[in-house]
């Protein structure tokens, strides 16, 4: 009789194990998940952002809609992400900012072209155009010549040949 007891708590201990462990459920096809546990929660940080435009300087007239070709590189490769891109035109104490069309970020390097329809008050000089592309607190700049042509402002050369006659009539006033 002390045998058979003892049998019959030996299989009670092995039923009551056997239930007291966690079910996990996988499908008959999905393959054992040995990443860690935190690996999934893991984020990739960008290290590093290039851009360079092409081409190196556009010729145009205030009001057209001039194309650029960006070129855009990061690092870590695996990184994707999304990235604000802005174009700042400056020349001779002016300065203006436009905000451009958001990227999405996957793949590198990518190749992305933009349109920009010029502003139809710029005086025709000759611009620094800087393409600003930022993601997560990273920026990278790259430049081009932007020269816009007198040929679409009306009026413009005899504007300017009037102030002339009027600076050198002040000019000659004063030496007199």
């Amino acid at each position: 009789m002390s045998r058979s007891l003892f049998i019959i708590g030996i299989i009670l201990n092995f039923m009551f194990f056997i239930v007291s462990q966690p079910v996990v459920a996988t499908s008959a096809n999905s393959a054992p998940n040995f990443m860690p546990k935190n690996a999934a929660t893991q984020e990739i940080t960008l290290q590093n952002l290039t851009v360079s435009i092409s081409p190196d300087s556009v010729t145009a007239s205030p009001g057209d809609t001039i194309n650029l070709r960006l070129k855009i590189d990061w690092e870590p490769k695996n990184w994707k992400g999304k990235a604000n891109v802005t174009i700042v035109l400056s020349a001779a104490g002016f300065k203006k900012g436009f905000q451009l069309p958001e990227i999405t970020l996957e793949n590198p390097p990518i190749e992305k072209e933009f349109s920009f329809t010029l502003p139809v008050y710029l005086p025709p000089l000759t611009y620094e155009a800087k393409i600003i592309v930022e993601a997560e607190g990273i920026k990278s700049e790259d430049n081009i010549k932007l020269k816009i042509n007198t040929n679409k402002i009306p009026g413009f050369e005899v504007l300017v040949g009037v102030i002339a006659l009027i600076g050198g009539l002040m000019l000659k006033g004063r030496r007199t």
